[in-house]
C-alpha cells in the first residue's frame, strides 16, 4: 500500500511539473484553443474569410486577471497597494485595460484558431472593421480591410456577449516537395569585366544623384518626378484627392489603385498639362464596396523634377577618396573581385530556385491575391537594398512589378510557398543577430545610419520580409551544400534568373 502511495505521489508531482513548464501565455493560449469558435468561408483563390468568436467567459476571466494585476501593481489614492476595491480599480483603469485587452484578445484568438485548425496562412491577416468618416468629412461609417495595427483602433470589447470579428487571410496551397538532396548545379568561371566596373561606377554616381526642378516648358521624360494634384473618381464618387502629390512618370500604384499608362501619357507633356487615366480598382482593395469598379484618375501636373547624376569629374573622384579615375576604377575592381565568390554563390542559389520551380507541381492561379504579389515586390526591394542599388532604381523596379500581370510574379510567389514549406519541415530559423547584421550592411551600402534603416523597415512592416529572405537564403545555402556541383566555363554559365517572373537570388553576405 505504501508503494502505491509513493507511485501516485510521483505521478502527481510529474503532472505538476509539466503544468509549471507551461508559461501563463501558453496556458492562456491552450484555453483559447478549447473555447474559441470559427466559421471559415472561401472567398477567392487561396483566400479565406474567418469569423472568430471569443466566448464571454474568456473575456471576463481575462478582464478579472488584468484588474487583479493592476490592483497589485498600481496605487489608488486612499488605499494601500493591492487593497483597493476591485470595482474602484475597474472604474479608474477599466477603459485602458479594455483597449489593451481587445487587441490581445484578437491577436491571441487568431493565433489559437490558426494553430488549432492547422490553417497555414501567408503573412498577417487583414481585419474587416467599421471605420467612421474622417473628422470634418460628413458621411457614413464604412467597412474596410485594415492591417492589424490600424484595425485595433476600431475594435472594442463588447459590454456583454462574445467578441466577434472577421478577417481575411491568404493561405498556403497544398503540394509535395521534390527531392532536395543531390541537386545538379553548375559552377561558372565568373570574372569581373570592364563592363561590370562601368555599371558599378554608374550605380555609385546615381547614389549621389538628386532630383532637380526642370525649366518651365521642358518636356517630361520617363521616370521624371511629377508634383501633381490628383483626383480619383469611380462614377460620381470621389475616392481619393491629394494636392502636391509626387508621382513618377511611369506606370505605378497609388494607394492601392494602379495608374497603368501614366508613363506613356505623361512623357512629352509639360507642367500645367492635365493627364487623365482610366483604371480599375483591384479586387483586393481595402474598401470592399469599391472593388472591381471602373475608375478615372485626373492628374494636374504642377512641377517636373529630374534625377541629376553627378559628372565623373575631379571633384567627384576626390569626394570618394581617390586621386584619379584610374585609381577609382581600380578600387571598384578590387571591391568587386572581393565579391567574386559571392557572385558565384548567387548563381548557385538561382539554380536552386530554378530546380524548385521546375520540379514542384504548384500552379499559382491568375487571380492570386494582390497582397501576395506585394510580398514578392517587397522581397525584391529588400534584396536590392542589400545589393546597394539606388533608391531611384528600386522604386522603378517595384512600380514595374506592381503594375505587371500577376503571371509575371507567379514564380516569386511559388518560391515563397516552397521555401515556407521547406523551412517548416527542416525547422530553419534566423537569429536576431543575423537580421541586425544584414541591416548594418544595408545601412553601409545606402549610406544611412543603422537605427534609421531598422526604424524605416519596422515602420513599413518589412522586418518580417527581411527575416523571410534571410531564412530562404539559409535554405538555399543548405541545398547548395548538399548538391552535386560541376564546373563549367564562363560561356556555358547558367542563367542568373530562372525564367521570366522568377526570383533572382540575393547576394550572399
Amino acid at each position: 500500500m505504501a508503494d502505491e502511495d509513493v507511485t501516485v505521489d510521483t505521478q502527481d508531482e510529474q503532472l505538476d511539473t509539466e503544468d509549471q513548464e507551461l508559461s501563463d501565455e501558453e496556458r492562456a493560449l491552450e484555453e483559447l484553443k478549447q473555447a474559441v469558435e470559427v466559421a471559415s468561408e472561401e472567398i477567392g483563390t487561396l483566400r479565406r474569410r474567418l469569423t472568430i468568436t471569443v466566448p464571454r467567459s474568456i473575456i471576463d476571466d481575462r478582464m478579472k486577471d488584468q484588474l487583479d494585476e493592476v490592483r497589485r501593481e498600481q496605487t489608488v489614492p486612499g488605499f494601500r497597494r493591492g487593497r483597493a476595491p476591485l470595482r474602484l480599480v475597474e472604474k479608474r483603469f477599466g477603459r485602458e485595460i479594455g483597449t489593451e485587452l481587445s487587441s490581445r484578445m484578437v491577436l491571441s484568438s487568431y493565433v489559437a484558431v490558426t494553430e488549432r485548425d492547422n490553417i497555414k496562412t501567408v503573412g498577417d491577416p487583414m481585419l474587416l472593421v467599421t471605420v467612421p468618416p474622417a473628422k470634418g468629412h460628413p458621411g457614413e461609417s464604412s467597412e474596410r480591410l485594415l492591417p492589424p495595427q490600424e484595425a485595433m483602433e476600431h475594435i472594442r470589447l463588447p459590454d456583454d456577449g462574445p467578441l466577434v470579428y472577421r478577417c481575411e487571410v491568404d493561405v498556403q496551397p497544398e503540394f509535395e516537395l521534390p527531392p532536395l538532396e543531390g541537386i545538379a548545379l553548375k559552377r561558372p568561371d565568373v570574372r569581373i569585366t570592364d563592363e561590370d566596373v562601368d555599371k558599378e561606377l554608374r550605380r555609385l554616381l546615381m547614389i549621389r544623384g538628386h532630383y532637380a526642378p526642370m525649366e518651365e516648358g521642358q518636356a517630361i521624360q520617363e521616370d521624371d518626378l511629377l508634383v501633381v494634384d490628383l483626383k480619383i473618381t469611380a462614377g460620381n464618387q470621389t475616392i481619393k484627392t491629394e494636392d502636391n502629390a509626387q508621382l513618377a512618370a511611369r506606370d505605378m500604384v497609388y494607394d492601392g489603385i494602379p495608374l497603368t499608362g501614366l508613363g506613356r501619357a505623361a512623357v512629352g507633356r509639360k507642367a500645367g498639362d492635365t493627364v487623365t487615366l482610366d483604371t480599375k480598382i483591384p479586387e483586393e482593395y481595402a474598401e470592399p464596396e469599391l472593388r472591381n469598379r471602373e475608375a478615372r484618375a485626373e492628374i494636374l501636373i504642377h512641377d517636373v523634377k529630374r534625377l541629376v547624376v553627378p559628372e565623373l569629374d575631379e571633384a567627384f573622384i576626390q569626394s570618394v577618396g581617390c586621386e584619379s579615375e584610374e585609381e577609382l576604377r581600380g578600387l571598384l575592381q578590387n571591391q568587386m573581385e572581393a565579391y567574386l565568390d559571392n557572385t558565384i554563390h548567387r548563381g548557385l542559389r538561382a539554380q536552386v530556385d530554378h530546380y524548385l520551380l521546375e520540379h514542384t507541381k504548384l500552379d499559382i492561379p491568375s487571380g492570386i491575391s494582390s497582397r501576395l504579389t506585394e510580398r514578392a515586390v517587397v522581397s525584391r526591394m529588400i534584396e536590392k537594398m542589400q545589393q546597394g542599388v539606388s533608391q531611384a532604381e528600386i522604386s522603378k523596379e517595384m512600380d514595374v512589378m506592381r503594375t505587371s500581370a500577376a503571371e509575371e510574379t507567379a514564380d516569386e510567389l511559388k518560391l515563397a510557398f516552397i521555401y515556407e514549406k521547406i523551412a517548416e519541415e527542416r525547422d530553419v530559423v534566423v537569429s536576431e543577430e543575423e537580421i541586425n547584421g544584414v541591416i548594418n550592411e544595408i545601412a553601409r551600402r545606402q549610406n544611412m545610419r543603422f537605427d534609421r534603416v531598422r526604424d524605416e523597415l519596422a515602420r513599413a512592416d518589412r522586418l518580417n520580409t527581411l527575416h523571410v529572405n534571410l531564412r530562404n537564403d539559409k535554405i538555399r545555402d543548405l541545398l547548395v551544400e548538399q548538391a552535386n556541383i560541376s564546373e563549367v566555363s564562363a560561356e556555358d554559365k547558367p542563367s542568373d534568373k530562372p525564367r521570366k517572373g522568377g526570383r533572382k537570388s540575393s547576394k550572399s553576405k
